[in-house]
């Protein structure tokens, strides 16, 4: 069995720090109910889904106490962007997520390593494929496969007709 493999933000993380414990929520959803007099239970009026954490733990490794501190800066400057930006791992065979990271709890301390527990909100929680496009013949037709997670509504621009 292969290791997962994590990308932020077009970093591998994998390649520089040690990445365990992945949980990541099947499908959370928001229910919208109402009560209703007189009614036992409630009214169900919707779901949708919710936004969506995923965590994971980071491991830095060195043998000095400099080199820890440099490499925990390293994953600092990673880990700091202000908008989303794609969240991929292996084993969802190539979607990726839209993700802003945050990292709330002090870093963990052994004798050569510190670890930290990241969590990435994904709030726009479907997962997306790559982008795709078609050239539509004249008069004619085209199929594509977009992948994803959530149905997608295509842009179409058409040029000016002859």
């Amino acid at each position: 069995m292969s290791r997962t493999q994590v990308w932020f933000n077009d970093v591998e993380l994998t390649s520089l720090f040690l990445v365990s414990d992945l949980r990541q929520p099947l499908l959370p959803k928001t229910v919208v109910t109402s009560d209703v007099p007189g009614k036992d239970g409630s009214l169900f009026l919707g779901a949708r889904l919710a936004p969506r954490t995923i965590k994971l733990t980071l491991t830095v490794r060195d043998t000095t106490v400099s080199g820890l501190q440099d490499a925990a800066r390293e994953l600092a400057a990673i880990l700091n962007v202000d908008e989303p930006k794609p969240l991929k791992l292996s084993i969802d065979g190539g979607l990726y997520y839209m993700a802003v990271p945050n990292a709330p709890s002090d870093g963990t301390r052994f004798l050569r390593a510190v670890r930290y527990d990241v969590e990435f909100l994904l709030s726009d929680p479907v997962a997306y494929g790559d982008e795709q496009s078609a050239t539509v013949p004249s008069g004619g037709s085209v199929t594509f496969e977009v992948d994803g997670t959530y149905p997608t509504l295509p842009t179409i621009t058409a040029s000016a007709a002859k």
